[in-house]
């Protein structure tokens, strides 16, 4: 069983920026990849991986502790 890992999540903007009042973290078995479709929330449009980064995070809990945390940038499919 493959472990899970927390992912950052986060829409474009329409200027190009990352919406950051449209972030959320899912627990996810892997990483998406670029290009790749994502099921979006119930009744949310389809958005497809723009990219992925990663960002060092602290431990909300543990003092100095530092992991790379997935940053997944959505971009909404026009139809």
């Amino acid at each position: 069983m493959m472990p899970e890992i927390p992912v950052s999540f986060v829409y474009l903007a329409p200027d190009g920026t990352e919406a950051t009042d449209t972030q959320f973290i899912a627990v996810c078995s892997s990483v998406p990849r670029v290009g790749e479709m994502v099921v979006p929330h119930a009744g949310s449009k389809k958005v497809v991986v723009h990219q992925v980064y990663y960002a060092i995070t602290a431990h909300p809990h543990v003092p100095r502790c530092f992991s790379m945390t997935p940053n997944v940038v959505l971009k909404e499919v026009r139809q």
